[in-house]
């Protein structure tokens, strides 16, 4: 908002200051810890919950999934993320929404796919292809990771993003 009074001027120092945005080290370890959430809830621990039966912390992992899917987007695009109810429409203005957006909508909008897990027990190296928010969450992680190639901020193709934390921690790809 706008400063109406400072006649000392110290609290629009400390604002132009974070207006700058966070200094590239800190940056890439946000960029990182919600890499590590994404893979954590939307490649791991969904698959986990849904192969149990445990369908209500299966769809925490979801909401938790996609807020971290959003929060990279902002990441990625140097932007504070807003208060979680604006999230959604501030990211209209980015560029990699126009593929995003759709496919979180998308995800949202699916019934629990419980039969899609019958008989089968939890592996960390299988990708149930058959729940179709297993497939959706995947894309979203191939988006993300072609767009952090785009930017030269890791290499590699693998969608599995806990795999690039390093890369983006390290600087290197």
């Amino acid at each position: 908002g706008e400063v109406f009074v400072d006649e000392l001027g110290a609290f629009s120092k400390i604002r132009e200051q974070l207006q700058k945005y966070y200094p590239e080290r800190i940056w890439r370890r946000k960029l990182a810890e919600a890499m590590h959430e994404y893979s954590q809830y939307a490649q791991s621990n969904y698959a986990r919950m849904m192969a149990r039966g445990d369908v209500l912390t299966a769809q925490i992992c979801l909401g938790k999934a996609i807020e971290s899917a959003m929060n990279l987007v902002y990441l990625l695009n140097r932007q504070y993320a807003p208060y979680y109810k604006w999230k959604r429409k501030g990211m209209e203005r980015f560029p990699i929404s126009k593929q995003i957006l759709p496919v979180l909508e998308e995800l949202v909008k699916i019934p629990v796919q419980i039969t899609a897990w019958d008989g089968i027990q939890y592996r960390s190296s299988f990708i149930n292809k058959k729940d179709k928010c297993v497939v959706l969450l995947e894309h979203v992680a191939t988006i993300l990771l072609d767009e952090m190639k785009k930017m030269d901020l890791v290499s590699g193709n693998d969608p599995f993003l806990e795999r690039y934390i390093r890369q983006i921690l390290e600087g290197k790809n």
